[in-house]
């Protein structure tokens, strides 16, 4: 993979490539962040920074973008940006390229009235769901699709007792959907069974029930406000809410058919699926070794998650083991998913879902095989280190085509 790092150099000013990332220490960026630092003629630095940071807190960034000379400035979710707008003046202003990787809905700082997105010919935006490509090209940015991926100085296969059968890692996102509710209550308390009817269709079919477009159709013929702000948080609360139940559904099957299924996550799912105990487990080290010790590991997405896929997969298969994940078209443009050179499983319904965990359980030679494929695929083709150098290959292409 080719990329001219001379065409940022010749950017008026600019003579090398300081590369500042603005930080929050979440798990994503901890990847993002040494893949940077990893990439050849790249000086990258990480400025620490609250996800919206004060007018004081953007004063001090500024200073120091200033004195670093930073070139290239690198975002996840636009975190680090203040609302007031000063660092994305002074990023346009003084013809700094802007990187910023969507791995959350694009449109959500937006709803939720903290900021939005400033376009700018020198800004590049990634996202980690297909989903946005589209609705971010209509309004103008420069978008491209960057799945998420796995960092092997992280995850690597380990020789641990492979004792757990079935295992699921992820958080209910309760916690988070209470939040979302509170100015909508009263409208979502009128939409429920709507949405648990809509849920249902899904479940059955999640290929060709388009979550959003149902909602959208049923609100503009149901509800007063059919348009604006208001109208957009809503659907935007309603897809959430169904994809909390969905997933609610599939892990309450399993929790039901597989005795030695055991759940990894937050406390949210004791009130959300009756469980006594939730496993809980750190990222890193720990985490490793869990996935490490399972032979069936669980990948199921939210439904919001609509062509996109979680940094799950891409873990579990850098460890060199078995992961079963729900049905999209991405996967099959990710992985072989048919056929003998399958590198991952996947599942179109619970019922589905329960039918290859007993399968594969059973069935060791067959598991270990399709992860060995996975495994192969991730370090050749979906590492930090392959989407850092094509997002700069993008950017590259961008810029000689100017």
């Amino acid at each position: 993979m080719q990329f001219n790092l001379e065409l940022i150099k010749h950017i008026p000013g600019r003579n090398s490539i300081n590369c500042f990332f603005l930080n929050q220490n979440y798990l994503v960026q901890k990847e993002t962040l040494a893949a940077l630092r990893r990439l050849p003629g790249v000086s990258t630095k990480a400025l620490d920074i609250t996800i919206h940071p004060d007018p004081a807190q953007a004063a001090y960034a500024l200073e120091i973008l200033k004195s670093g000379k930073c070139s290239v400035l690198f975002t996840i979710n636009e975190w680090g940006l203040d609302c007031c707008g000063s660092i994305s003046e002074y990023i346009e202003k003084n013809k700094m390229i802007h990187i910023n990787w969507c791995v959350d809905d694009p449109f959500y700082e937006e709803l939720t009235g903290h900021k939005k997105f400033v376009r700018s010919p020198l800004r590049f935006d990634f996202v980690s769901d297909q989903d946005y490509i589209s609705k971010m090209t209509e309004r103008g940015y420069q978008v491209s699709f960057l799945p998420l991926a796995a960092d092997p100085g992280v995850f690597y296969p380990e020789t641990v007792p492979q004792d757990k059968d079935v295992v699921f890692v992820g958080n209910s996102y309760l916690a988070q959907l209470d939040l979302f509710i509170e100015d909508v209550n009263d409208a979502i308390q009128r939409l429920i069974p709507f949405i648990a009817s809509l849920v249902d269709e899904y479940r059955k079919d999640c290929l060709n029930v388009n979550l959003e477009g149902r909602i959208v159709t049923f609100l503009e013929k149901n509800e007063k406000s059919r348009s604006g702000a208001d109208f957009d948080k809503l659907v935007f609360v309603c897809k959430q809410v169904a994809g909390y139940l969905y997933r609610k559904d599939i892990i309450s099957g399993l929790l039901g058919t597989f005795s030695k299924f055991m759940l990894y996550g937050d406390d949210g799912w004791k009130n959300s699926i009756g469980i006594k105990k939730v496993n809980k487990v750190s990222y890193g080290d720990d985490l490793r070794k869990l996935y490490n010790s399972v032979r069936v590991n669980i990948d199921c997405n939210r439904a919001v998650i609509k062509d996109g896929l979680t940094q799950r997969i891409f873990d579990v298969l850098a460890c060199r083991k078995f992961v079963v994940t729900s049905n999209k078209m991405v996967v099959n443009e990710l992985f072989e998913t048919d056929g003998p050179q399958r590198e991952v499983v996947m599942f179109r319904n619970r019922e589905e879902l329960i039918d290859l965990v007993r399968y594969y359980i059973d069935n060791e030679k067959e598991r270990d095989e399709i992860a060995r494929r996975g495994y192969a695929r991730v370090l050749n083709e979906h590492t930090y280190d392959h989407r850092i150098k094509t997002i700069f290959k993008i950017i590259s292409s961008s810029l000689k085509n100017m």
